[in-house]
């Protein structure tokens, strides 16, 4: 890759000028991909020399799906080729977008297997949104940056938020105790405006309403009918022109909320899921780290905790709990257009996570059909006494009984195998690591087809030597 007049060339765990043979960049994980000045690493770490390096020293603090409309000209920064090396979902749409904020500041898009980054924030950013072609950022930089179709077109600065939801061209937004209701006009500018807090008025994004509280607000969720915030150890309910529906006292300040049709769900060390009309504690589950993000998935509830671990709960009862990152888990969302998961954590890793639950459902089902097609035909061969058929329809299903057919292959036929089914026999019991015992039966039993065998032995193999040797030691 060619850069101001400099020749950079790529090896396995760095970046080198090719004329003084200097490294000009350590990378700590194995190159990918490099073209261009942009590099990708095997660790999801992303490498730009004129910037140095983003990717995996930065924090994931946030993630968000965004659907831009197809009249989007594509990203060209660089081409589908470099990024097959390593795709980002296997399920990913064309339209599809991601959004990426890290504690650095950058804000990365993913789309159509193009990449973007933009430099718009000077510290982290901690909440992302989006409402049609319209993507939203807020930094602890005290800026609101507002994006229409990858272009930046407005920024408001001082603004001290924690956290904001968008639903229906309002948003929703909460800062230290107050909660704040905008709304977003439906004709809006393209050309870039830089507004203060206190000129927000001026804009397409217009204050409606601001709601106080007696403390901090620490978390804000909506859905279709309500609006619920965490403050101290209190939670809320209101309706989504901000007036009071109910509130609650809890025992210890709330991490992190989510909301259904049917119940509130809180979260701090303890899971609690709330009857959404009285906020009474229906059900609770203790972890043993502090839940940092939360996601409602169908009929699920994910959960992330502070050690990486994630958590899939039906109601109150862990149906499954991995972990997949190192640190703590900042964000878990569902595409549901996708149907495909992905977390955010401090480890600076992004994690897809696909349901194959349709797909394993398929493989029990055809795995059923096979097992049932599998007896019929060992019901039809035991019918027809066709016991030689038998015994390799057993011998290839590694069906358990073999030594009962063997008896009555022996029994019903009273004379010896030939040598060519005896060598077939024996080389497949071998082959399938069965109990040599069977081996020295069938040679036992081929040599001695005469000797009368009483019914009883056929039950089981030990009894069965027992008779034979005491037998056999008599004569």
């Amino acid at each position: 890759s060619v850069k101001n007049d400099m020749l950079i060339y790529a090896e396995k765990n760095g970046l080198f000028d090719l004329l003084t043979e200097r490294k000009v960049f350590d990378v700590k994980s194995n190159l990918i991909t490099y073209r261009d000045s942009i590099g990708i690493t095997d660790e999801f770490e992303i490498l730009i020399n004129n910037k140095l390096l983003i990717g995996n020293n930065d924090e994931v603090t946030d993630i968000f799906f965004v659907k831009f409309s197809s009249t989007d000209k594509d990203l060209s920064n660089f081409d589908k080729e470099n990024h097959n090396a390593k795709k980002l979902c296997t399920k990913e749409k064309e339209s599809s977008s991601l959004a990426i904020a890290t504690n650095s500041g950058r804000l990365r898009i993913f789309r159509d297997n193009t990449y973007n980054m933009f430099y718009d924030h000077t510290d982290s950013i901690i909440c992302l949104g989006a409402d049609d072609d319209l993507l939203f950022s807020y930094s602890r930089d005290e800026t609101l940056c507002i994006y229409y179709k990858m272009t930046l077109v407005l920024k408001i600065t001082e603004l001290n938020l924690l956290s904001f939801v968008l639903f229906k061209r309002n948003l929703y937004a909460i800062g230290g105790n107050k909660l704040y209701w905008f709304k977003i006009d439906e004709e809006i500018s393209h050309t870039f405006m830089q507004v203060s807090f206190s000129k927000i008025d001026d804009t397409f994004i217009k204050m409606h309403k601001v709601v106080e509280v007696t403390h901090e607000i620490s978390h804000l969720s909506v859905n279709d009918n309500i609006i619920a915030i965490s403050h101290g150890k209190e939670m809320c309910i209101f309706n989504h022109q901000l007036k009071l529906i109910k509130d609650t006292k809890i025992n210890k300040k709330v991490n992190v909320i989510a909301l259904n049709n049917k119940y509130l769900f809180s979260c701090n060390k303890t899971f609690r899921m709330h009857d959404i009309k009285t906020l009474d504690v229906i059900k609770s589950q203790e972890f043993n780290a502090p839940i940092v993000s939360i996601c409602l998935y169908k009929e699920n509830i994910l959960l992330g905790d502070a050690n990486g671990w994630i958590y899939c709960l039906m109601d109150d009862k862990v149906l499954f709990k991995r972990q997949i990152h190192k640190d703590r888990i900042w964000c878990i969302k569902y595409d549901k257009s996708n149907d495909i998961i992905i977390t955010g954590s401090a480890d600076g890793v992004i994690n897809y996570l696909i349901n194959d639950t349709e797909e394993h459902e398929e493989r029990l089902a055809a795995e059923e059909t096979k097992s049932k097609q599998i007896k019929l035909d060992v019901k039809v061969l035991k019918e027809n006494k066709n016991y030689k058929l038998l015994i390799e329809k057993m011998l290839q299903n590694n069906l358990p009984g073999i030594e009962k057919e063997l008896l009555n292959y022996f029994y019903l036929n009273n004379k010896s195998l030939d040598d060519s089914i005896l060598s077939q026999i024996n080389d497949n019991l071998i082959h399938n690591k069965m109990n040599l015992k069977y081996l020295e039966l069938i040679n036992y039993l081929n040599s001695k087809i005469n000797y009368k065998i009483k019914d009883n032995l056929v039950k089981g193999m030990d009894d069965l030597f027992k008779e034979l040797t005491k037998n056999k030691n008599k004569r």
